[in-house]
């Protein structure tokens, strides 16, 4: 794509009347994405390239691949840095990580949509596919560093009966953070970790984890998270346990000093808008390794 179709697509950003570089975290989702073949249903990834200006070509970043998955919600935020008054155009493949299949693409500006109310776009090519970008500020606080983090969960509800009763839920976590504090968008949350499934597991250990807190809270302590329980499907069509809302500070102040199966200190999963407890996060380690300057 040349130059002047940004021109034409995209107005220039005027809000900000300095040269100042920003840096921002981008991050993507799709839904309805086609199987790549009758057998296989795909293992999608999504890399990011400049598509226009003197860096044209440049790969700026690529997800995670996802299993069998035609919905993903990737959790790996690209970052990037620009002037704020400079377009910066991009392309997005998603790509099946196995056989290098194009499942989907489309372009963006990242100024557009930092821009926009809702510092979300998405585009919508022919055969129902949606492909979604938000763009935001990295760095809103000034905790830099590496978060340390391990949980395990206890009396999670089982929603899969299977056969004869037999069954027991598959539950994996989601670590997602809001994409804004205040503003009619302040109810969007986008991944920032996802733990592996437990298979017929309803006190599931997970392993330690470590996370820029760039990529986890954009460096603030205070910021909103959620920890989302599911039960996996393997259609990716996962099941809602429960969940709880939190921030870093409450989550290093949870951490369990009774051992693992430490219900006193635990934080309780819920269902949206209800109260009854779904079952318990036990905090096993939360802290951080603060950078040095």
């Amino acid at each position: 794509m040349t130059q002047n179709f940004y021109e034409k697509k995209h107005k220039p950003c005027t809000k900000f009347k300095w040269q100042l570089k920003m840096k921002f975290q981008v991050t993507i989702e799709a839904q309805g994405l086609k199987r790549v073949s009758i057998l296989r249903i795909g293992s999608p990834y999504a890399l990011v390239k400049i598509c226009g200006g003197p860096r044209e070509g440049e790969v700026l970043g690529e997800t995670e691949p996802l299993e069998d998955c035609l919905d993903p919600r990737w959790s790996t935020a690209i970052l990037v840095e620009t002037e704020a008054t400079k377009m910066m155009p991009i392309r997005i493949e998603i790509i099946d990580s196995e056989d290098d299949k194009v499942m989907g693409e489309a372009e963006f500006e990242v100024i557009s949509v930092y821009h926009d109310e809702a510092h979300t776009q998405f585009h919508e090519p022919r055969g129902g596919t949606r492909i979604q970008v938000t763009v935001v500020e990295s760095l809103k606080g000034s905790v830099s560093g590496m978060m340390s983090m391990q949980f395990r969960m206890l009396d999670v509800k089982n929603v899969e009966s299977g056969i004869l009763g037999l069954g027991r839920s598959d539950p994996f976590v989601e670590l997602q953070k809001r994409v804004s504090k205040e503003g009619w968008d302040e109810e969007k949350w986008i991944v920032a970790y996802r733990t592996y499934h437990e298979t017929d597991n309803l006190r599931p250990v997970f392993d330690e984890f470590r996370i820029p807190m760039e990529n986890l809270c954009y460096c603030d302590k205070t910021w909103p998270l959620r920890l989302v329980c599911y039960d996996w499907q393997r259609n990716g069509k996962h099941r809602v346990i429960g969940l709880v809302e939190t921030t870093v500070a409450e989550l290093m102040e949870k951490v369990s000093k009774n051992g693992n199966a430490d219900r006193s200190n635990a934080l309780s999963i819920t269902k949206e808008g209800k109260t009854k407890s779904e079952g318990l996060i036990v905090m096993l380690k939360a802290n951080i390794k603060i950078d040095d300057h």
